[in-house]
């Protein structure tokens, strides 16, 4: 093999790799951006609920969680969301996390060493 194509071999390869992790930032600024929505959602939620529970309590002594239960079924739905999305980032940047605890963890670790939990 000439110096020439193991040139071409080595630009080849760098150039494929430096695709993938091009192609791998936009897919991680993307689900950073929509979890990013999804929270300023969940502000706008609590903002509605403050702005409720001032009101309801300026004329009413008592408010009930009944009436609030949309809000937080809204906000839960939410909070799910930004933790799937924050987790699809994790697989894609190859970091390895505890699905119960959700911390990072090394790549060699069997355990997590935050709950104990074994990890597959």
């Amino acid at each position: 093999m000439s110096l020439l194509e193991k040139l071409s071999n080595t630009l080849s390869e760098t150039a494929k790799s430096l695709g993938k992790k091009s192609s791998e930032f936009v897919e991680i600024s993307k689900l950073s951006l929509n979890a990013q929505k999804k929270q300023d959602k969940i502000q706008d939620k609590y903002e509605q609920i403050g702005k409720y529970v001032y009101s309801k309590l300026k004329r009413v002594s008592y408010i009930t969680r009944e009436e609030l239960e949309p809000w937080i079924n809204e906000i839960n739905a939410l909070e799910g969301d930004i933790d799937r999305l924050e987790k699809m980032a994790l697989n894609i940047r190859n970091i390895k996390h505890c699905t119960y605890c959700n911390i990072e963890l090394d790549d060699d670790a069997n355990y997590c060493p935050l709950c104990g939990k074994y990890l597959n």
